[in-house]
């Protein structure tokens, strides 16, 4: 509401208070009868016009020109009674028709005065509650712009604009983060995020599409501006149109493709890793089943020998499986290869913290296997008071200058141990050693209180993750 004060809202309120025309006229024919009332009957002589000038003037300024014109007209009437010696409006002195005549002409002056006012308190208020509006609509449209300047601006999206000519006018802080744009985006031009060849196709193709459909969508590579480095995108670009539907320029919202490629790349890898492997422990589940066979005396040693064989190799790639980057842990692979053979805790396992890759883990796995069997069946772990030390080290090879591992396997308090009259898979598996490349070697020792092997392979070769 305009006013601020009690009168001015109720005056105000008055003013816009819907009253049918009727009752305006005879609330003002009502007024000027009991102002007329009281005249007649308390002051008969005195002042006969002064009385009904408010009148008039509240019943212009309330109901407008009609109004106060009747209030006029009927005030004139209790006036010439006022003036008349005889009690007869019309026998009056020309002097007194000539005050009628100045009484009338003056108070259509006020009359026309307080409609002219009531319409101009009505067009103020309007102005003023319009301005107000105005204003409001104005604060929220501020308020809605600033959240989406600050939902721009923290957007992790390359989020910018420029004109037709190509001029940049912005560019947010994570598109400028992610071109390495340090000056100020006005200084560029669209052509400068791009590569010498991307340029080519956006400026022969994607703009002009632009402009013909509105926007456009697809994957290119943006340039780097520091590093020139290559960043895959998805550009996705629209244009800008003025309040008549004309282009004046390009907006866009492009996201960083790296994350997803490095993601897509990384689950091919897997893939291919995936089936490699799968080749891989196919073929050495075939080798083992292979010697297996040929070498066992029986088909039922046969079966058993192979069952616990592929149970070996089970648990070793169970290993590797929840190891660091497909490598596994040598303690973790000796103590799972030996766990079905220490029943009676007669195994210690010491070592530093050392990971090997996938085909060394699975070939330690198999020797440890086959070397806790022969224990357990002709070795320390066959009588009760038999020990078995499991140790490694890494040194540096005198010859090659680089780091080897040292495995020892060495039975204690067993009975004698002899070389077997016959080498079958097992045998032939633990003097193949860890590594069949310079620098391998592998020494049994057939001592009196039992087997002792050491097993020596090129740390290097041994920790590689190829397959192969």
């Amino acid at each position: 509401m305009a006013f601020s004060s009690p009168f001015g809202r109720l005056l105000v309120r008055t003013l816009r208070c819907p009253v049918p025309r009727v009752v305006t006229y005879v609330a003002t024919a009502v007024a000027v009868a009991i102002v007329a009332t009281f005249r007649a009957a308390f002051i008969t002589d005195l002042l006969p016009y002064l009385f009904f000038i408010p009148i008039i003037i509240a019943s212009s300024l309330l109901g407008g020109r009609g109004p106060g014109v009747l209030a006029t007209l009927l005030s004139t009437i209790p006036a010439a009674y006022a003036f008349s010696k005889d009690s007869n409006p019309f026998h009056l002195t020309s002097a007194q028709w000539s005050a009628q005549a100045m009484f009338v002409v003056v108070n259509l002056g006020i009359v026309e005065l307080g409609s002219a006012l009531r319409r101009a308190v009505l067009v103020f208020d309007d102005m003023v509650e319009g301005r107000q509006r105005a204003l409001a609509h104005l604060a929220r449209e501020v308020q809605q712009r600033s959240q989406l300047a600050r939902i721009v601006e923290n957007s992790s999206d390359f989020i910018g604009y420029a004109d037709l000519d190509g001029r940049v006018q912005y560019v947010n802080e994570a598109g400028r983060d992610l071109v390495g744009l340090a000056g100020d985006p006005n200084t560029t031009v669209i052509a400068d995020y791009f590569g010498v060849g991307e340029w080519g196709r956006i400026e022969s193709d994607v703009l002009p599409e632009v402009i013909r459909n509105g926007a456009w969508t697809g994957d290119v590579h943006f340039r780097h501006f520091q590093t020139g480095a290559i960043l895959p995108v998805r550009y996705n670009v629209f244009s800008l149109p003025d309040a008549d539907g004309r282009p004046i320029g390009y907006g866009t919202v492009t996201a960083d493709l790296r994350r997803e490629r490095a993601a897509e790349e990384q689950r091919q890898i897997l893939v291919s890793e995936l089936a490699h492997r799968l080749k891989n422990t196919l073929a050495v589940t075939q080798s083992i089943a292979t010697q297996t066979l040929r070498s066992a005396p029986d088909l039922q040693t046969a079966r058993q020998s192979l069952t616990k064989r592929i149970q070996t190799l089970s648990r070793a790639h169970d290993i590797l499986l929840v190891g660091k980057r497909d490598a596994g842990s040598v303690e973790a692979i000796i103590r799972s290869a030996i766990e079905l053979h220490d029943q009676e805790g007669q195994i210690t396992v010491l070592g530093p913290d050392l990971f090997i890759g996938p085909k060394a883990a699975l070939t330690l796995a198999l020797i440890m296997h086959e070397l806790a069997t022969n224990a357990v069946k002709y070795g320390a772990l066959s009588v009760p008071h038999g020990r078995v030390e499991v140790s490694w080290v890494v040194d540096v090879a005198l010859d090659t200058k680089l780091p080897t591992l040292t495995l020892n396997w060495r039975e204690v308090d067993g009975p004698p141990a002899s070389p077997p009259t016959r080498k079958g898979f097992g045998t032939r598996l633990i003097e193949m050693g860890l590594s069949g490349s310079t620098g391998g070697s592998v020494e049994l020792d057939y001592a009196g209180d039992g087997l002792k092997c050491r097993i020596v392979a090129p740390l290097t070769e041994l920790q590689a993750d190829d397959e192969a």
